[in-house]
């Protein structure tokens, strides 16, 4: 019987354990390029407990064991003011703390001395460390793609460290974690004496030589958004207005607020690995002399997604996004649907203008398919409408996967051809295989997304209703199952919204929905990176890996 993941999250009490696990994870062996893949790490770390007899229960904390002892030369490496410390607020005590939340979550200690967390913060400014009290936060990414930290120290419960270190993993970012004794989110406590050790590490270390970096790609993809550079790119022109409610006014606010900016990532690192090969991935600045043009590109591929989601709202009657009211909520539907539309027209108009500094044809071919995958992407919205006005009980698997390739897929697709057509030195070989990369890799985006959707683990405020009736792979597979009729039963029954939510989630957990779309996604997951590893140039191949790992948070 497979051990559940709950139970491989245990931190050994004994201190001896933990040193032994930690000082066997130290020692020679562990790969000198390159970074672990979760899968490896994992296995790795199986074998040292079983070398040391130590139980399973423990892995996690091998894991990360493992990682700390990898990482150790590059972020001991890194001055104390690049580094992030990053705490629990539940290390607080909860009944004394004097403390305030900010918008974002983040505890802003008031050092009245109830906590150990005055005491660390104080050390810690004292070596200039960067501090927060916040949990799997957004600001600490953005803190990383902002150029602000080169560096993060963690202290959080094994749950917490999943949520944001894959992540810097993916980036290349140099990171330590420590888990607490336990979960809770109350009053809980960590090693003191491993914590000091790592907080105090300073100095003498060098960095895992050969390491492939998306870094300095992906902060020059954020750096697109931030002022001056934004302006340059995207003149105030476009955005004068006259009023609050004026589209120009309201676009331009709209392309500034939050999100992941994977897609301009996408066309950024196309572009740079095709044109440089793998200089562009070794963290030597490799934007540098990058085109104007092909930044407008990037940011154009980003401000046609964001026209999308407007759209998409107003479509699902969403009401919030990005931890604010969406465009439809605060506005009503036709001047965000006209703000949808100016997007819509701006992104293209950036785009035509690089014909200068790219030439006209390459204009033409990035205008031509941009255009295919805005119809493919309307044509995929269309058939989901469509089948959930029909909300039948019979959904097959092919009509979820089409509607996943024209509307996730297609988006991969154009972020990495705009990088690479611009670069102009792929072959029609790597363009079709970057294409069927895109194709697997939108489809096990979208499982995995739907399945946030259900566990609760996605910002974005859902709408039940449109959940409810939503045509995706994991009705596709309860219909599949002969299930679908109980499905429509409970989703057609008297129950609240909330209730029928609970009910279908309930439903799809019994039924092992859930579990088959997960190795449905993984499947297609393996299949994309497979498809990666054999463009030839392999610079690009090495490029489209990392971004996978960026994309699916490994």
């Amino acid at each position: 019987m497979p051990i559940k993941e709950k139970d491989i999250k245990s931190v050994p009490r004994k201190e001896s354990e933990r040193t032994l696990i930690i000082r066997e994870a130290g020692k020679p062996g562990l790969p000198k390029e390159g970074r672990f893949t979760r899968e490896k790490l994992e296995k790795t770390a199986k074998k040292l407990l079983a070398r040391l007899g130590l139980k399973k229960e423990y892995l996690a904390f091998a894991m990360i064991a493992l990682n700390n002892a990898f990482w150790k030369g590059g972020f001991s490496s890194i001055q104390g003011k690049r580094r992030l410390l990053l705490l629990p607020k539940c290390l607080r005590d909860q009944k004394n703390c004097r403390g305030a939340f900010d918008s974002e979550g983040t505890l802003l200690c008031a050092e009245c001395g109830s906590c150990s967390l005055a005491e660390i913060k104080k050390e810690a400014k004292a070596r200039g460390y960067d501090f927060m009290i916040a949990e799997g936060s957004p600001a600490v990414i953005n803190k990383i793609l902002n150029n602000k930290v080169d560096a993060i120290y963690g202290v959080a419960c094994m749950d917490s460290l999943e949520k944001i270190f894959p992540k810097a993993n993916s980036l290349g970012v140099p990171n330590i974690a420590l888990s607490l004794f336990s979960g809770g989110c109350i009053n809980t406590s960590l090693d003191m004496k491993e914590f000091l050790k790592w907080l105090r590490l300073n100095g003498d270390g060098a960095p895992s030589g050969g390491t492939a970096t998306l870094l300095p790609l992906a902060r020059e993809a954020y750096s697109l958004f931030e002022e001056p550079v934004f302006s340059r790119l995207a003149p105030p022109s476009f955005f004068r207005a006259k009023g609050r409610k004026d589209a120009r006014r309201l676009a331009g606010e709209w392309i500034k607020r939050d999100g992941k900016r994977l897609r301009t990532v996408f066309t950024l690192a196309a572009y740079a690995a095709a044109k440089h090969g793998d200089r562009a991935l070794a963290g030597d600045k490799p934007a540098a002399g990058m085109p104007d043009a092909v930044k407008r590109t990037a940011l154009a591929v980003e401000i046609l997604h964001k026209a999308s989601l407007v759209h998409d709202d107003i479509e699902d009657n969403d009401a919030g996004r990005y931890g604010a009211k969406t465009l439809n909520a605060e506005f009503g539907t036709p001047i965000a649907l006209n703000a949808g539309d100016y997007l819509v027209g701006l992104g293209y108009k950036l785009i035509s203008s690089g014909k200068a500094e790219l030439g006209a044809g390459t204009c033409a071919d990035l205008l031509d398919r941009i255009a295919e995958t805005h119809l493919k992407m309307a044509d995929g919205q269309g058939r989901e409408l469509l089948l959930r006005d029909e909300n039948r009980a019979a959904l097959k698997l092919g009509e979820a996967l089409d509607i996943y390739r024209l509307k996730t897929s297609s988006a991969f697709e154009i972020a990495l051809y705009c990088g690479f057509r611009a670069a102009g030195n792929i072959s029609a070989g790597d363009f079709a295989l970057a294409g069927k990369y895109s194709e697997y890799a939108g489809i096990a985006f979208q499982i995995f997304d739907d399945i946030k959707d259900w566990n609760g683990s996605k910002r974005k405020r859902v709408n039940i209703g449109v959940l409810l009736k939503n045509p995706g792979i994991l009705k596709a597979l309860a219909c599949k199952a002969g299930r679908g009729k109980k499905l429509e039963r409970i989703i057609n029954s008297n129950r609240s919204a909330a209730g029928k939510k609970f009910a279908v989630k309930e439903f799809y957990g019994a039924a092992g929905i859930l579990d088959k779309a997960e190795k449905l996604a993984k499947l297609y997951r393996r299949k994309a990176d497979l498809t990666a590893g054999r463009l030839s140039n392999k610079a690009a191949g090495t490029a489209i890996l990392l971004l996978s790992k960026l994309a699916f948070g490994d």
